[in-house]
């Protein structure tokens, strides 16, 4: 989780940045062409399928920063935010982005195991042994570690190293 206190001088922030920056390394080892943008961009994205699901105004309440009506210099004064208005726009956005969601784990606070070998070579892994060919010749062919080889091996469905 991302939001734990730290033991390190680090703050919250700077971890979360990180952690980006290591999620955007390991999807460029699958797709190197894989465009970088930064953390910020969510927000921005954000903003932005607010504003599809309603308009300006309540993409400017949902970021909350600078005048939702840049005309009138005394609107938030005299009447609130249309807050209803961005939940409505929230829920659009729910729904817009529920396949997204439908895909994400169940538990999301349990720690993935850690992956070093990219997926298309742990596929590849998988592919040659079901071919038939033996922990060397996978060595061999993916230039990894036996034991590397043997653990994605095991990994999947059971199926017995030599």
């Amino acid at each position: 989780p991302y939001y734990r206190m730290t033991g390190s001088s680090k703050s919250r922030t700077q971890i979360f940045a990180n952690k980006w920056s290591a999620l955007i390394k390991r999807v460029e080892k699958n797709i190197p062409a894989f465009p970088r943008f930064p953390f910020s961009t969510l927000r921005q994205t954000a903003s932005d399928m607010i504003r599809q699901a309603s308009d300006g105004e309540i993409s400017a309440t949902f970021l909350m920063h600078g005048q939702p009506v840049p005309s009138d210099d005394l609107l938030d004064l005299y009447t609130k935010r249309k807050f209803a208005a961005l939940f409505v726009a929230l829920k659009q956005v729910e729904v817009d982005l529920a396949p997204l969601f439908d895909a994400a784990p169940k538990d999301l606070f349990r720690q993935p195991t850690q992956q070093y070998t990219p997926k298309a070579i742990h596929l590849q892994i998988i592919e040659l042994k079901t071919q038939g060919k033996s922990v060397n010749e996978i060595m061999e062919a993916t230039g990894l570690s036996r034991s590397t080889i043997c653990r994605t091996i095991n990994k999947n469905r059971g199926v017995d190293a030599e």
